[in-house]
């Protein structure tokens, strides 16, 4: 097992989330993200603009409509490298415009495979350990 990272819960409003740092990269761009770590999200889902900031077309990625317990939004899918603490994992993820919360998830896909994570809601910490 590797070296575990361990990340303080942010808070927004009067509650407190699981939010990591995350760095996104596609071809020689790289942008620093915070997302919000979603054990009940099948894929990770960035907001609309970072599939801009990235300089995706949007005719290059696959649109896939996506059903939760808040409803159904649509977001456009592409390959990607997430990039948390020393670990690069290659994987798609999905880039909406209704995110609701408008806020980064990374869900299981590609981050559950590659870390475990734990979390303690009484401390407000998680921790991802590389598996």
């Amino acid at each position: 097992m590797g070296t575990a990272l361990e990340y303080s819960y942010s808070k927004i409003g009067e509650k407190f989330f699981p939010i990591i740092p995350v760095i996104i990269k596609h071809q020689d761009k790289e942008l620093p993200l915070e997302a919000l770590i979603d054990a009940g999200a099948t894929i990770s889902i960035f907001r609309f603009e970072v599939l801009k900031d990235l300089g995706i077309n949007i005719e290059e990625c696959k649109r896939i409509p996506l059903k939760g317990i808040g409803g159904s939004i649509t977001a456009y899918s592409h390959k990607v490298s997430l990039i948390i603490g020393n670990k690069t994992i290659k994987t798609e993820v999905g880039f909406s415009k209704e995110l609701e919360m408008r806020i980064n998830v990374l869900g299981k896909e590609g981050i559950f495979e590659n870390f475990i994570v734990c979390y303690n809601d009484k401390e407000k910490k998680v921790s991802l350990t590389e598996s």
